[in-house]
């Protein structure tokens, strides 16, 4: 069974993965409201796909990801940069970091960000 944590701040984003993916038997969910949270967590579950958003409450997304991609427990996980900022900048920043993708949310690349998922499982 394959373990997804999604860093996630917004209470609906996390809804919306949460229905798509809750009741999956192939799939085991956690989430996680801050960056804090979600490092702790990641080291907790060793997770094989991390849903990670780059403005959370306590740090930058970006530091996050230094530090999953730094952790033995992490470092090879599938991180999927799911975010509000689009800029070329953090997009070359984010796969520079280690980012196994980057989705700007729209409706868009919800069904993208789904449809990949369902091959990961």
């Amino acid at each position: 069974m394959k373990k997804i944590l999604i860093i996630e701040d917004d209470k609906f984003i996390q809804q919306i993965f949460v229905d798509k993916f809750g009741d999956n038997k192939k799939a085991q969910l956690y989430t996680a409201d801050t960056g804090a949270q979600g490092y702790e967590k990641a080291i907790e579950v060793a997770p094989d796909i991390i849903l990670l958003d780059l403005i959370l409450p306590d740090q930058n997304g970006l530091e996050v990801l230094k530090k999953l991609r730094k952790n033995k427990v992490t470092k090879n996980a599938e991180i999927m940069i799911v975010t509000n900022v689009g800029f070329q900048d953090k997009i070359e920043e984010a796969k520079k970091l280690g980012s196994s993708d980057y989705f700007v949310k729209t409706n868009d690349h919800f069904l993208s960000i789904i449809d990949m998922l369902k091959t990961y499982l």
